[in-house]
């Protein structure tokens, strides 16, 4: 996107390839025309736009490893929020754990492969509402959550507790034929 900052006007321009000679067709200067209204509202657009954010943003696991960049939800949150679904799921199943005896009634489902009884259907979905609330407010709030105020330097009398170096010049001597040098000033600079 370039945004006109006279006209406040936006104009949107689509490449989807690599600017990259080890990539794609090696190419490093594409001729980008404007994107129309109907190349923005394309379903392939918005398909994969959607798919990357889901996957980079939205999937949890995914996005331990591929975070988006403006996320304040860091890795450190993602990946505790998913040691969280794994004990909060393992306690779970220490909770029902040898509750199913086996069915006496003998209703057992079968799905291909995979049988089970409805006792273990139930305790799967019990099991599910214990883990599912707590994850979610775990989630919800990291992702809520606002980046730290930067910090401020500290005052000590009315001045800051920093304070720039000297201004004046120091002469520095040189024995030899070279002339005497001028330094620059120095100045500490703070950063936030």
């Amino acid at each position: 996107m370039v945004q006109d900052m006279q006209t406040d006007k936006k104009t949107w321009f689509l490449c989807d390839k690599w600017l990259a000679v080890a990539e794609d067709d090696g190419e490093i200067e594409r001729t980008l025309v404007p994107a129309t209204r109907d190349d923005l509202t394309s379903f392939n657009l918005l398909f994969s736009t959607e798919a990357r954010k889901s996957l980079t943003d939205n999937h949890l696991w995914f996005s331990v490893v591929k975070r988006p960049a403006r996320s304040t939800f860091t890795r450190c949150q993602r990946l505790s929020c998913c040691l969280t679904i794994i004990l909060t799921t393992m306690l779970a199943n220490a909770m029902f754990f040898q509750t199913d005896s086996t069915s006496s009634t003998g209703t057992e489902l079968r799905a291909g492969p995979i049988s089970f009884s409805v006792k273990q259907l139930s305790i799967a979905i019990t099991s599910s509402l214990v883990v599912l609330p707590a994850n979610i407010l775990i989630v919800t709030l990291f992702r809520k959550a606002g980046p730290k105020p930067p910090k401020k330097p500290k005052v000590r009398n009315g001045s800051s507790f920093f304070q720039p170096l000297s201004q004046e010049p120091i002469l520095h001597t040189v024995k030899g034929p070279n002339p005497p040098t001028v330094a620059p000033p120095r100045t500490l600079t703070l950063l936030p």
